[in-house]
Order: structure tokens, then sequence, then C-alpha cells
């Protein structure tokens, strides 16, 4: 059974979503939730088989968790959650639905 569901966005969109984040972020070592929601955005130009780049929201989609290249444990951003928030958290395509 999934637990969370895992959208795909356009780059548009995708970078939208951090117009909502609150400024400086953390890395939260041995940070353990599961995801609200998990959102992809297709890294175009890159070669080699498909590749992403991955949000993670967690914790009632007030934190957001990204993985910038180097950091394996990513690193967290809060969020002002809005209901605009909680209506980017629904654009998309869904790749994969919780049961």
């Amino acid at each position: 059974m999934w637990r969370w569901e895992i959208r795909e966005y356009s780059q548009r969109d995708f970078d939208a979503l951090f117009e909502y984040a609150v400024p400086g972020a953390a890395r939260v070592t041995g940070m353990l939730a599961l995801p609200d929601l998990e959102i992809m955005v297709r890294i175009l130009g890159e070669p080699g088989a498909p590749r992403f780049h991955r949000l993670t929201v967690l914790l009632d989609q007030e934190l957001v968790r990204v993985y910038p290249r180097g950091i394996r444990e990513g690193s967290v951003f809060r969020v002002n959650p809005t209901p605009k928030w909680k209506a980017a958290l629904r654009l998309g395509q869904v790749l994969r639905k919780t049961r």
C-alpha cells in the first residue's frame, strides 16, 4: 500500500513552490518522517536516463525537503501554509496515488 502520492510538475509549477518557502534552509541529519507528498520535475537537457529533481512535503505540509547535489540527507525549508500553498500542492500529473 502506498502511503503518499507522487506528482510530476512542470518546471514552472515546481519553481513556483519555492515562493512559499521561508528563507533559511537547514540540514536535519537523521530526520525520519513519512512524506505527505513527493513532487518530481524532469531535468531537461541532461544526458542519460530520465533524471528528476525531487521535493518532499513533510509534517502536515509545513516543511519541504530538497536534495541538492552533494547533500545526501537533503535540506529542509519551512513553508507558509497558506491556502495558495495547499492549492499549489494539487497541481501536476499524478504518477502514484495513495491507496
